[in-house]
C-alpha cells in the first residue's frame, strides 16, 4: 500500500509541476527563446524547444515543489522535449542540495552526472554545475568544516562527451556547450 501511495504521488507531483507549466507557456516569447538560444540547424542548441517562460518564472516554479520532489520528478522532467522542464528540474536540484545530508547530497551529484545528456545548452550548465557538482567537488576536497568558510557556488568543472572544436569557443563539435571553472 504505501508504495502505491508513493507512486500516486510522484506521479502527480510530476503531473502538478508539467500543469503549470504549461499554463504559463508563451508562444511570441518562445520564439525569441529558440532564436537566441541558436536552435536552428547546425547551431549550437539545435532542436531544444521552447514554452516561452523566463528564468525567474521558473526559478517560482521550482522553488514551490523542491521539497516535495523526488529524483524521478527530476528524471522526467529533464527527460523532456522542453528546454524549461530541464531548467526546472535543475532548480529543483539545486534547491534541494544545500538543505541535503551527505548520502543524498551524493545521490543528487551521482545523478546529475548520470543525466549530463540532457543537460545540454549553457544556460543549463550555467544555473547548475556550480551549485552541484562543483560544491559537491569542492566540499570533498576541502572537507566540511574548511568548505563552510568559501562559497561552493564559484567552483564546478563539467566535462562533455566530445572535444571543443579549434576556436576553443566553448562549444562542442556535437553541438552542447560547457563551462570550465577552476577547482
Amino acid at each position: 500500500m504505501a508504495l502505491f501511495y508513493f507512486l500516486k504521488y510522484n506521479i502527480l507531483m510530476y503531473q502538478q509541476i508539467s500543469r503549470e507549466l504549461n499554463k504559463l507557456k508563451n508562444p511570441s516569447k518562445a520564439k525569441v527563446l529558440q532564436r537566441f538560444f541558436k536552435t536552428g540547424p547546425g547551431e549550437y542548441g539545435y532542436g531544444d524547444k521552447f514554452l516561452g517562460i523566463v528564468v525567474p518564472i521558473q526559478r517560482q516554479v521550482a522553488k514551490k515543489y523542491y521539497q516535495t520532489t523526488t529524483l524521478v520528478d527530476v528524471k522526467k522532467l529533464l527527460h523532456s522535449q522542453w528546454h524549461e522542464y530541464r531548467l526546472v528540474g535543475l532548480l529543483l536540484l539545486t534547491y534541494k542540495f544545500p538543505s541535503s545530508n551527505d548520502i543524498e547530497k551524493k545521490q543528487i551529484y551521482n545523478f546529475y552526472l548520470k543525466n549530463t545528456k540532457y543537460i545540454n545548452n549553457w544556460d543549463l550548465v550555467d544555473l547548475s554545475a556550480d551549485k552541484i557538482v562543483g560544491a559537491y567537488l569542492f566540499t570533498k576536497k576541502m572537507g566540511r568544516t574548511k568548505a563552510s568558510y568559501f562559497r561552493s557556488d564559484i567552483v564546478s568543472l563539467v566535462t562533455t562527451s566530445k572535444t571543443m572544436d579549434s576556436t576553443n569557443s566553448g562549444h562542442n563539435t556535437n553541438g552542447t556547450y560547457a563551462r570550465k571553472y577552476r577547482i
